[in-house]
């Protein structure tokens, strides 16, 4: 494994907002806002500048305001064809249609390429969806507490597409797993901190789990995506099962942390790790 000394920064860069940056000029704007960090960001990068001095994050916002907004963060021409031919939409918005809370999360998800999967609502009818992406968004806090077929406002779609494109945006595969080493390290930590939430150790877990997807398969990364499936169980073991199911997920975990060996010798140690971690709990 990498060195730790990057950890505790990812932890904070994941967890909290960065208020590091110049105050954008909007009057109806405080720091403590859950999309002030992405509203400073696009401010300066030039692509989000307000309205009559105005950011009106809590506003409702059109469906092709929003897809040439994350068309500029993309770098793209905003065009509502360049948006078709991404795959982002699939026809020209409505003049007056608002995007729904589900409508943007996925398109979050096609322009940066997370993986999407369509089941439908029971009882209902076959309608957009996406469960993995909307589960994900909601615990790295793209979108909290907002029901999916909600309409969004400007803040969420400034929040979710800064977390989206922090996430998920082209970086260099072995960066990635360098990151993904550095969480899986974290996550052990965390893991006998009895003063640590699940939901921040589950975080750092899907975002392991989600980014694994967008990296070239190799020895290394086949070992990290065994040592995240064995942060899984060791997290459901956390929670204190009942005695015949931890000797499941005892064996489960043996399981994974054996194959994560056979992939990266050198993991072996931190193998060890987990193992007395799961062994204690």
């Amino acid at each position: 494994m990498k060195k730790q000394t990057k950890a505790l920064a990812i932890f904070i860069l994941l967890a909290i907002p960065a208020l590091s940056f110049a105050k954008p000029p909007f009057y109806d704007v405080v720091e403590n806002h859950p999309s002030y960090r992405a509203l400073t960001k696009y401010y300066q990068r030039g692509i989000f500048k307000g309205i009559d001095g105005r950011a009106g994050l809590d506003d409702g916002i059109l469906k092709s305001h929003a897809t040439m907004f994350l068309l500029k963060v993309m770098g793209a021409p905003a065009t509502v064809e360049e948006g078709i031919r991404r795959g982002i939409i699939t026809t020209a918005p409505e003049p007056k249609q608002y995007i729904t809370h589900a409508e943007f999360i996925k398109m979050l998800s096609t322009a940066f390429n997370v993986p999407v999967e369509t089941p439908t609502k029971p009882g209902e009818t076959p309608q957009p969806w996406f469960v993995k992406p909307f589960v994900i968004a909601q615990s790295i806090t793209a979108v909290k507490d907002e029901k999916p077929f909600d309409f969004g406002t400007r803040g969420f779609v400034l929040r979710s597409t800064e977390i989206y494109e922090r996430l998920f945006g082209t970086k260099d595969a072995a960066a990635i797993m360098d990151e993904q080493e550095l969480r899986l390290m974290k996550v052990r930590d965390l893991l006998v901190d009895p003063t640590a939430k699940d939901e921040d150790i589950q975080k750092l877990i899907w975002l392991n789990v989600l980014e694994a997807e967008e990296v070239p398969d190799s020895m290394r990364l086949r070992a990290i995506k065994y040592f995240n499936q064995s942060a899984l169980v060791l997290l459901e073991l956390r929670r204190a099962p009942a005695i015949d199911l931890k000797q499941v997920w005892l064996g489960r975990l043996q399981v994974f942390l054996d194959k994560a060996v056979e992939n990266l010798a050198d993991s072996r140690p931190f193998a060890e790790d987990l193992k007395k971690i799961g062994m204690s709990s």
